[in-house]
This record gives structure tokens, sequence and C-alpha cells, in this order.
């Protein structure tokens, strides 16, 4: 029971391995048809069919029994003639014709009948009757050569191995797929088909006893196998849309069509064996409506769904339009045999389109590679067979030619195609030594998320980006790569990419693993960093302590021991800067706006007191800002206070004039004083230390600093941007 199971769940085989085996039975089935044709008795000629005149006419001579003059192209084979049966007439008989497309079973049966009867009469020596003139002996010979096969028989051979190899491969990347194995076995019964289709394709006037009718039961059986099989898929992808599993439906309509195909029970209503082609295009129709309506509001199942039913309906209704339809409706198909088989191949090719740029059946990207594998071994044998086939080199030296014309021609031509197919570079070419480098230069900007979404936008060039809170551990992807979902640093959510390439191609399991490891290596380097900052933090919060228990300690004794108020003042102000500077060594610390003007105003004030010069103090703040950084709160203050250290060193002013207005985004101070009796020009001024100093901390702040003088008037300007 279990190994029951194992064999219907799909054995646990590698690809590449399951592929080689499958290659090689395609090959030995090819084979076999090869040998049997070989074997067959021949006459050394290629017979047509006139519809014209009705009869059997040579087409081309092979063998050199006849003589120009005996047989020659175009001659009519109008009768056999025997000893024994006497005159056997061959008009209406076309030993081309397919078995398949007569529209009763009795009509097949007595063709079956006739074809087995002239192949009869020609083994037992009955002679050709040319033009209704002349007769020509012949004779059978044993074996066949090769250059006589006509072109069908290489060409059903090759479409049938290129739909077996592209059936097999989907289901070597997913053995335990129902759909899957639905399309293995299709491409199976197609393979089926072909053979049995190229082996009497090569008959020429007859195939002896029942043969022809086990051949065509042959190809018919896999003909079915290949069309109910691909109903059975079309009701499991990309969703199962039946109860019961559809393969059993499948199966039981199988098997009533063809026992009654194999024992004509009973004929079918127009025509006996297409009848069943054409019930099954109608259900197919009725399964795509079903699954167009399960597939509403799912864009990625909708969107193979469509490739899927343009590639089965657009196909398999060009088969019924040039060959079922002509053949039911006036006998005689648009296109030969082969031709049909062409057009059918096509429907796998699309198949194969769809998991390149669909991801059909959820294979992955090396499928590619197994079908590079495959081609590849393919392209010399078939260019090494048609060496020795057609001009006749020696197998060595065949071999090498084949191995280089496949080396220059085919592998260039295959990579131009698997590039044109599949697009280009799915990343940026960029290091990712340097796009770590990058994220871990945002660190100190607090913008570390926003580098890693702008170098995943570089990287994948995706249709859009989404973000949310929903917070990741793990790159993932989703629908079928649709989309891929990334973490951001430091638990805050993920970016959702969708469509890599600007919606040319979908994301794959390579792009996970890359995204995967890039992310890793990067958050390792931050917790690096983290830890890093976290060491300096401590460090930062020892120094604070030291400073505020030794040098705040005994600048507060030397404020209560100070003998006068003069040096009462130069400690307090010393203790002042000390609680600044520990402040400032707290980066991340912020100030109330409001408290620390006021303080400005009243520093200001005392400072100017001594001097009886007036302090008009003017400011419009309705705008902000609410908070400074210690580091604004310490730079403003000093640019103020040196503004009007300078005013009183350099000018004799009545009045200092300090005004602070906000715009929300920025800060502007200006500082202004009249009195200035005598003044070098503005560039030789600001080259003082006291202004270059209020220069350079405007410039700490990210702002600017800027003297003038107007006659008797001076003043500083500062533009500080605020915090956001």
């Amino acid at each position: 029971m279990m190994a029951y199971q194992q064999l219907i769940r799909g054995a646990a085989i590698a690809p590449l391995p399951l592929m080689g085996a499958g290659a090689i039975l395609a090959l030995l089935m090819t084979l076999a048809a090869l040998v049997f044709v070989e074997r067959q008795p021949w006459l050394g000629v290629s017979v047509a069919y006139d519809t014209e005149a009705g009869f059997p006419v040579i087409d081309k001579v092979y063998h050199h029994q006849f003589s120009s003059v005996e047989l020659s192209p175009g001659d009519r084979v109008t009768a056999l003639i025997s000893e024994q049966a006497g005159r056997f007439s061959l008009r209406g008989f076309d030993p081309g014709l397919e078995p398949s497309g007569f529209n009763r079973f009795a009509e097949q049966a007595n063709y079956f009948e006739h074809s087995a009867r002239v192949a009869k009469l020609l083994s037992s020596g009955a002679k050709l009757e040319i033009n209704g003139q002349r007769s020509v002996s012949v004779s059978l010979i044993d074996e066949r050569a090769l250059k006589s096969f006509p072109a069908d028989f290489w060409l059903l051979n090759f479409f049938g191995m290129v739909v077996w190899i592209v059936g097999l491969s989907v289901f070597a990347a997913r053995p335990r797929e129902p759909a899957a194995r639905m399309l293995c076995l299709s491409s199976g019964g197609f393979i089926l088909s072909c053979i049995f289709n190229s082996i009497y394709v090569c008959r020429e006037l007859g195939i002896q006893g029942d043969v022809l009718a086990l051949l065509s039961r042959g190809n018919r059986t896999g003909l079915l196998v290949m069309l109910f099989a691909i109903l059975a898929l079309m009701a499991r992808f990309p969703n199962k849309i039946t109860r019961n599993p559809p393969e059993l439906y499948a199966s039981a309509a199988f098997v009533l069509t063809l026992s009654n195909e194999w024992y004509q029970m009973f004929d079918l209503p127009l025509h006996s064996f297409f009848l069943p082609i054409y019930a099954m295009y109608a259900i197919g129709v009725a399964i795509a409506f079903c699954q167009w309506r399960v597939s509403r509001g799912r864009p990625v199942d909708r969107a193979a769904l469509k490739w899927m039913l343009l590639a089965v309906f657009i196909i398999m209704g060009a088969g019924l339009t040039i060959y079922y339809i002509p053949l039911t409706l006036r006998g005689v198909p648009i296109v030969p045999e082969w031709g049909l088989v062409a057009v059918a191949s096509l429907l796998y090719v699309g198949f194969a389109l769809g998991i390149i740029r669909y991801r059909l059946f959820q294979v992955d990207r090396w499928w590619l590679r197994i079908w590079g594998w495959f081609l590849g071994g393919l392209s010399i044998v078939l260019v090494d067979l048609a060496l020795i086939t057609y001009l006749q080199v020696q197998p060595p030296v065949a071999l090498m030619v084949a191995v280089v014309i496949v080396g220059w021609l085919y592998f260039p031509l295959r990579q131009w195609a698997w590039a044109s197919l599949v697009g280009g570079a799915p990343r940026s070419q960029q290091d990712p030594v340097q796009m770590v480098e990058e994220i871990a230069g945002a660190v100190p900007a607090g913008e570390v998320n926003k580098k890693w979404e702008s170098i995943l936008s570089r990287s994948f060039q995706p249709a859009a980006i989404e973000s949310s809170a929903i917070q990741l551990t793990s790159v993932y992807l989703s629908d079928n790569g649709t989309h891929m979902d990334v973490p951001l640093f430091g638990d805050c959510g993920r970016l959702r990419l969708l469509y890599a390439d600007n919606g040319k191609r979908l994301f794959s399991p390579d792009d996970q693993v890359y995204v995967e490891s890039l992310f890793g290596v990067t958050r390792r380097i931050l917790k690096v960093h983290q830890q890093e900052m976290e060491a300096v933090q401590q460090e930062r919060q020892r120094i604070v302590r030291d400073l505020h228990d030794d040098v705040g300690g005994q600048l507060l004794s030397l404020l209560h021991q100070s003998p006068n108020d003069h040096y009462a003042s130069l400690a307090r102000n010393a203790l002042r800067s000390l609680r600044e500077s520990m402040k400032a060594i707290d980066s991340d610390a912020l100030q109330e706006a409001p408290g620390c003007i006021e303080d400005w105003q009243a520093e200001a004030e005392e400072r100017l007191c001594p001097t009886q010069v007036e302090l008009d103090w003017s400011q419009n703040l309705q705008a902000g800002p609410r908070k400074f950084s210690v580091r604004q709160g310490i730079n403003l203050r000093r640019i103020l206070l040196e503004a009007i250290t300078n005013a009183l060193q350099h000018a004799h002013p009545t009045c200092i004039r300090v005004s602070l207005v906000s715009d929300g985004q920025n800060l502007e101070m200006t500082v202004w004083n009249d009195g200035v009796v005598q003044c070098e020009k503005s560039t030789c001024v600001t080259r003082g230390r006291g202004l270059n100093n209020m220069q350079t901390r405007a410039a700490e702040l990210g702002g600017l600093a800027e003297f003038w003088v107007n006659g008797s008037n001076a003043g500083i300007r500062a533009v500080i941007p605020l915090i956001r």
C-alpha cells in the first residue's frame, strides 16, 4: 500500500537523472520506429496519390532495380497483376490516407482490408501495372535506405520528443503536483501518437496483415491520452473545480471512447473519430468558464489562467480549423498530418513560455538549465546524424564537426534566446559591500531604512513599493513571486516590492536568497555599531558624573566662598557653562525653546546692566520653535552673547537691538547696535576671532552668520534651521 501511495505521489528522483532517463526513453522509441520501418519490405520507391486521376503515382525512385525506362516519377500505378489473383485495380486507393479520417468504422475496416491485400499481393510477387499499358516486375527489398525516409518521419519524431521533454521537465520540477503529472501524461500521449504515426506515414502501397490497424489504434490511443489529460489539467490548474479528482472523469471518458473505437460498437453522429475531439473542445470551453469564475479576485491565478487558456484554445482551435474540420467536411485537410502535429506542439511551447514568464506550475528557474542541458546534447546528436545520413561523413569526423557547429552556433544562439525570454540581469551590479557601507553610513542621520529602501529600489526596480507596520524577521516570496516582503531594520515594519524590473518579471528564489544574505550581513554590522554606540554613551555618562561630582562641586564651593560679587559672577558663569557642556554630551536631549529664549534675554539684560546700554528685545515666534537641541541652545546663546560683547568692545552703543523671527523652518537672530565710531571693512572685521567663532557655531547647526556695517550702525545676522 505504501509503495502504491509513493508511486501516486511521485518518486523522489533528482531532476537531471529523470530528464536523462526520459530523453533516453524517447530516443529508444524513435530508434525502434526507425528499425521497424527500415526492416519492412520495400519497393525502392515513394508513392503519392493523384486525386484527379484517382490512382497512386510514383513520386521518387530510390533503388537501382528500376531503370528510368521501366519506372520514373509521375508514372501511375493502376493495378497489381498476379498469376494467382489476376488483376487487382488500385483505382480510388490512396496508400497514404489517414485511417482515422473515415467517417464510419466500416469504411476504415474496408481500407485496412484493401491495404492488407495490396501488401499480400506485393509479397507474393505481383507486378505493377503502369499507366494501364505495361507491367513492371518488382522484388521487395528486405532493408530500406535511411535516405528514403520521408521528412514526415523525422518531423513527427522531433515534435514528439520536444513535447515529451517539456512535459517531463515540468514533472521533474514538481513531481507531487497533480497538474504537472497531467501535463507529463499528456506529453507522453503526444509522443506515442507521433511514434505510431511516423511509422505508417512511411508506407508505400500497403502494410502486411493487421499492422496498419494496430498502428492506427496506437496513434489514436496516444491522441486520446493527450487530449483527456489536457482536460484534467485544465480542471486542476490553477484551481481544482471538481469535488472528485478530475482524473477520474477523464479516465472514464477515455475508456469509453477508446473501447468504442477499438471494438467499433457503434458509429457516432457526424464523424465517429472526430466527434469526441469536437466534444472535448466544447468541454474545455466549459472548464475554462468555471476556472475564470473561480479565479475572480485572484490576479496571479487569473494571469496564469489567461496564458494557459490562450495556449490551449488558440492552438487547439487552429488544429480544428486547418485539419479536422476540413477533413470532416471535404475529406481533405488543409495541412498534412505533420503540420497538425507542429501546431499542436506549439501548445506545449506555450506552456514553456508561461513557465518562464508567469511561473506556471510553480516551476523554479533552474528548469531553464535543465532544458539547456538537454537541447545541448540533442543538438549534437541531430547534427551528427544529419552529417552521417545526408553527407555520408564518417562517424568520428561527423561527431567532431557536430561539436564545432553546436559550440560555435547553437550555444551562443541559445544564450541569446534565453536572455530575450527571461529578460536582463535581475539586479544591479553594485557591489554588496558598497551597499552595506551605504546603509551603515546612514546610521548617524537615522535614515537606515530610507537608505535600505533606496538600495532595494535601485537593485530590483520594482513596479511599486509598499510599506507596512507588519513585523518580519525574514524575506518572503508571495503569490508565486509577484511580490517580495522584506523586513526593515530595527523592527520598524516591512517593505513589499511588487513585480521586479517594472513588471517585466517575477521575483525568484535567487532574489530572495540575495536579499536575505544582504539583510543578514547589514543587520550584524548595525548590531555591532549599536553596541559601539552604547559603549560610547556609557563613557559619556561616566564623564558627566565625574564633571558633576568633582568640577561642579568645586565651582559651587568657589561661588559660596567668593569675596565679592565680581568673583561670584565669574563662578556663576563658569558653573552655567559647565552645566551646558554636560548637557551637550547627551546629544539626544531636547530643551524647551521658550525657556531658553527667556534665559537668553535675562542674561543679555544682566550683561548690559552695568553699562547703561539699553536692550531692545523683540521676537515673532508664533510659528515656532517648540524645542531646541542642547547644541542649538548652546550655540545660539553664545552667538548672542558674543555679538553683545563685540558691540561693547568695538563701539560706544547707546542701544542694542535683538530680533528673533521664525517661519517654522528657520530661526533668524539679528543683533544690531549703534555707536560705531571707527571700523574696518567687513572683510577685515570678520577675520576677528569672535566673528569667526560665531560663523563656526552657526555652521555647526547647518546655518550661516554674516556681519555688516552701515555708517555708525553694525550688526550680525544668523539663520539656523530648526528641528522638525
